[in-house]
């Protein structure tokens, strides 16, 4: 019983700290740039999931492209968050990374941020243009539109802030 216990344990342990993998396959190369065309023979659906409310001020949109013009015009890092519904490690980055104060002010006054739900309206497209295969996954794009880093799987709040900013610094050194 003990054995089978620890056992259940361990799963919930690795499932919650890594990440949620979508597909099996994984690519060999990053795309830096792709042009994403919606759907013209579907509607998206309508997201009518209840977000918990996170300090991060996310465009909860899949209109990337929309949000890089944002970015350019603001001179801001785009961040984007691939997640999904049923994905426990994108919920605990959305629980408690993204309500963290220090996190919340770093990104809303230098990135664009953008959730993606990988499973809705235009998601399916986006992750496979994206070469997204795991989630949460959260990418930084300079606001050429460049990519400058990319993070599959969760992380606590200070490892992320150490890739936020890392990541915020390279975007800005690459910018005129």
């Amino acid at each position: 019983m003990n054995k089978v216990f620890l056992f259940i344990a361990v799963l919930f342990v690795v499932g919650v700290l890594g990440a949620c993998n979508g597909s099996k396959g994984s690519t060999a190369s990053t795309p830096t740039k792709p042009k994403i065309e919606k759907p013209t023979d579907e509607t998206p659906e309508e997201n009518t999931e209840e977000p918990v409310k996170a300090l991060v001020n996310f465009i909860n949109s899949d209109d990337i492209d929309n949000a890089l013009k944002m970015a350019q015009k603001q001179n801001k890092t785009l961040f984007i968050d691939f997640y999904t519904s049923w994905c426990a490690p994108c919920k605990i980055m959305e629980q408690s990374v993204f309500r963290d104060e220090l996190v919340a002010d770093y990104m809303n006054e230098n990135c664009i941020s953008i959730r993606v739900n990988a499973e809705k309206g235009n998601g399916p497209n986006m992750k496979i243009a994206y070469a997204v295969d795991a989630y949460p996954t959260m990418l930084f794009y300079s606001s050429k539109g460049d990519e400058v880093a990319r993070k599959a799987g969760s992380m606590g709040i200070e490892e992320f802030k150490k890739f936020m900013k890392a990541s915020v610094w390279k975007a800005k050194s690459t910018q005129p």
